[in-house]
């Protein structure tokens, strides 16, 4: 299907900036290549992030331009996290994606998916070009607190490193996201499919004498439908369950930063009331979209979770049209189907042993609001 030939475009582009999802399907040499550029790549950032130290702290130093460099810092080890962890996982992150093109195989006629995916298309193209803006935004804003002596190459180096950086970390989190809501929109097919054949079955047993249109057949395609999106979900949660955790981390340390960087900064030196205001804004605006970022694959866990769920609800009913006759072997194969389900359900594991969830949200706010208050308390403002 066409939105695969998308999905593979689009971790193709990331090879481009050092993150191979693809690495385990290439030849030797072209993998000593593949290392020579992330390793390449991953130095010169390197060397980067230490000259933005060296040319802040060897100008009049003060704490916003230790903050900033920290900044850096943390957008580096984060960014390098993503590109270590797609070149380590990347026969899961294959697997899944072989897994993914035979279930789009399989539904190529099925016009409601693809008028999911083509109004996910649109959806998602504004949010792409809008992160591309605030990537390039947070790295100009960085930029303008460099000495104005310093060298426009450098500067220009600066500023490249820093805009490529946050694309990665932007770029693999909406990947966690798409790679999972596929997933949701096939499942959603595969109850589309359980949920005709049961109205048919419920229409054929109002006429009696008429035979059952379920058949031992099509109970068999089902349960190879879903083994492939148990598939599916377990190499996602190996291609992105620790690089959500570590990211996580990161994101939140980037927050303290942030807070110490508004509150210290701002309200304990008492600016003035128009920069105290900018910043607060600022501040707000970069946490929500980092928030977004981070969410986006928590939504779309939630969603597959609701749809694995709904699932095993429509067997369930279709279960106790047939148990009429226990001894059907369609009864039966729809009975294994249901513990099958129930022993593997439809769960994306991002932290740990956790699935992937909405619930974990006001996990998140709760640490980002009990921070904010301590350093309010601890800086005298409350």
């Amino acid at each position: 299907m066409s939105f695969i030939k998308w999905f593979e475009k689009f971790y193709l582009i990331e090879n481009f900036f050092g993150i191979y999802k693809n690495y385990c399907k290439f030849k030797k040499v072209k993998k000593c290549f593949i290392v020579l550029h992330v390793f390449v790549q991953s130095t010169l950032q390197l060397i980067i992030v230490l000259s933005e130290f060296y040319l802040l702290f060897s100008s009049d130093s003060t704490s916003e331009f230790y903050i900033v460099g920290l900044y850096s810092l943390v957008a580096y080890i984060n960014s390098l996290s993503f590109v270590l962890n797609g070149v380590w996982h990347s026969e899961a992150f294959m697997t899944f994606h072989s897994s993914i093109s035979r279930l789009s195989n399989h539904f190529t006629s099925d016009k409601e998916l693809t008028k999911s995916i083509k109004k996910l298309f649109w959806l998602l193209l504004p949010l792409v070009l809008f992160f591309l803006v605030f990537s390039i935004y947070r790295a100009v804003s960085s930029i303008k607190l460099f000495p104005n002596s310093t060298n426009p190459f450098i500067l220009g180096s600066i500023l490249v490193s820093l805009t490529v950086v946050r694309i990665i970390i932007i770029s693999q989190n909406f990947l966690s996201f798409l790679s999972i809501i596929l997933v949701f929109y096939l499942s959603k097919s595969l109850t589309l499919l359980i949920t005709t054949a049961k109205k048919a079955v419920r229409m054929n047993d109002i006429n009696f004498g008429e035979p059952r249109d379920v058949t031992i057949y099509q109970i068999q395609e089902w349960v190879g439908l879903y083994r492939e999106l148990i598939i599916c979900c377990e190499n996602v949660s190996v291609a992105f369950g620790q690089q959500f955790v570590f990211s996580l981390t990161m994101t939140l340390a980037h927050y303290i930063l942030m807070m110490y960087h508004t509150v210290c900064l701002h309200a304990v030196q008492q600016s003035g009331a128009w920069s105290l205001f900018y910043a607060l804004a600022r501040m707000i605006l970069v946490a929500s979209v980092y928030l977004l970022v981070m969410v986006m694959s928590l939504y779309a866990g939630q969603k597959l979770r609701n749809q694995g769920m709904k699932i095993q609800q429509k067997l369930a009913s279709l279960y106790n049209i047939l148990i009429v006759d226990a001894s059907l072997p369609e009864s039966k194969l729809v009975k294994d189907f249901i513990r099958l389900i129930k022993k593997n359900p439809l769960r994306i594991k991002l932290l740990s042993k956790a699935s992937a969830g909405m619930y974990m949200l006001p996990f998140i706010l709760m640490l980002a609001i009990n921070y904010f208050i301590v350093l309010l308390q601890f800086n005298h403002i409350i």
